[in-house]
């Protein structure tokens, strides 16, 4: 019986594992496993080779070994190409964990974070994000960042001390090499979709402090509201992080250049940017 419990345990573990990597549900995987026939005959092998044991000795992991070894000879896992390394996989179940943990923990702090996302995106003028044609130029690009950032810092300052939590405010833009690089790789960008010249991080403690994060935003009446991404609710692939991306402008902005803030859980910002939630200044996505 105790070999049968580890080979269930080993198998209920690769399967878990594979659905992971090839995104099927476990409910698909067990489903599968009821009509191995291979299944009956290598239990029966390894237990007809342990029932020579003394109960007295000490149990051999040689029969489990070898009904896994078998096992995955016959049934080898899928490849693995979503998934660059084993660091990101650690990364992405330490961050699935500690979300489970924070749904479970505060919820009525979720509840509040869910209604000011729907108010803000009842407020949204444009179901994108895009930059005005005229930030096809770089020059003109740069420009419009710089007059929209000198008017948006004060008001992100305030926003941090009414929230209460921690907030990346950089010094300058999105540096120069990465605009042109992402460019560069990506045929379909003309400097229209870079949206993160200008970007702020907001870190809350709880749910409950992101939640009045995004309050002010939709109260504040120096703010145009673009866009929201609810990453917190739709959290999209394994190199997907949850936090939520608010896209804006200043009303005072006749060019409406677009600036970014996202705003994050302490909790899972530790994961991607370490203690300090600041990993220097604000990222980007691209």
């Amino acid at each position: 019986m105790n070999l049968l419990r580890i080979y269930h345990v080993f198998e209920r573990r690769l399967g878990v594992l594979c659905c992971m990597l090839q995104g099927t549900s476990k409910s698909c995987w067990a489903r599968s496993l009821t009509n191995l026939p291979a299944r009956a005959t290598l239990l029966r092998r390894a237990m007809r080779r342990s029932k020579g044991r003394s109960r007295c000795s000490p149990p051999s992991t040689r029969p489990c070994k070898s009904v896994c070894v078998a096992f995955i000879s016959s049934h080898p896992i899928p490849s693995i190409e979503p998934i660059e390394n084993l660091h990101g996989l650690t990364r992405h179940l330490d961050n699935t964990s500690r979300w489970s943990l924070i749904i479970f923990t505060e919820s009525a702090g979720f509840e509040s974070y869910e209604i000011e996302v729907a108010g803000l995106r009842a407020t949204c003028e444009q179901e994108h994000h895009l930059q005005r044609t005229r930030a096809k130029d770089l020059i003109v690009l740069i420009d419009d960042a710089a007059i929209a950032k000198v008017k948006i810092d004060p008001l992100m300052e305030r926003i941090r001390d009414i929230a209460v939590c921690k907030a990346v405010v950089p010094e300058g833009l999105k540096p120069l090499d990465r605009v042109i690089e992402r460019a560069m790789m990506d045929p379909l960008n003309n400097l229209t979709n870079t949206a993160d010249m200008v970007r702020y991080r907001f870190v809350g403690a709880n749910m409950k402090r992101i939640a009045v994060v995004l309050a002010e935003f939709h109260k504040s009446p120096d703010l145009r509201i673009v866009d929201v991404i609810d990453g917190f609710a739709h959290c999209e692939g394994i190199e997907g992080w949850r936090s939520c991306t608010i896209y804006f402008s200043h009303n005072s902005d006749r060019h409406r250049h677009i600036c970014e803030a996202q705003i994050c859980h302490a909790k899972l910002a530790e994961v991607r940017y370490g203690r300090s939630g600041r990993a220097g200044e604000a990222s980007s996505s691209g």
